[in-house]
């Protein structure tokens, strides 16, 4: 899956864009073929005033349901992708998780005897 990374406002080092590929992928591994689509956008809403202002805003579009965003601002950028990657990987496990429990009970297993 392709992941679209984009910046406002600042620029976009290899090291930056290395960091939340590599972070991204380990969710994608395990939910890749759910995902249909991954946009992460990450913008320094001051500019060169300072303070906690460097937003990551991470886009996860799930195949046959809602999409799911997440944002964090913080005064590190790194800091930012990191607590944007968590959230990501907690709610998609939660919904994920929802999913096979709806499953269980709409198709409940048959015991044998």
């Amino acid at each position: 899956m392709k992941i679209k990374i984009q910046s406002r406002d600042f620029e976009l080092t290899d090291a930056l864009h290395q960091s939340i590929s590599d972070k991204l992928q380990l969710i994608l591994n395990r939910y890749g073929h759910r995902i249909r689509k991954t946009e992460v956008t990450l913008s320094d809403v001051n500019g060169p005033k300072g303070g906690v202002d460097k937003r990551c805003i991470m886009k996860f579009r799930i195949n046959h349901l809602k999409t799911i965003v997440v944002q964090d601002t913080t005064a590190d950028m790194y800091e930012s992708i990191n607590n944007c990657a968590s959230r990501v990987r907690r709610t998609l496990e939660r919904q994920f998780g929802r999913d096979r429990i709806m499953l269980r009970k709409v198709f409940p297993m048959v015991e044998s005897s």
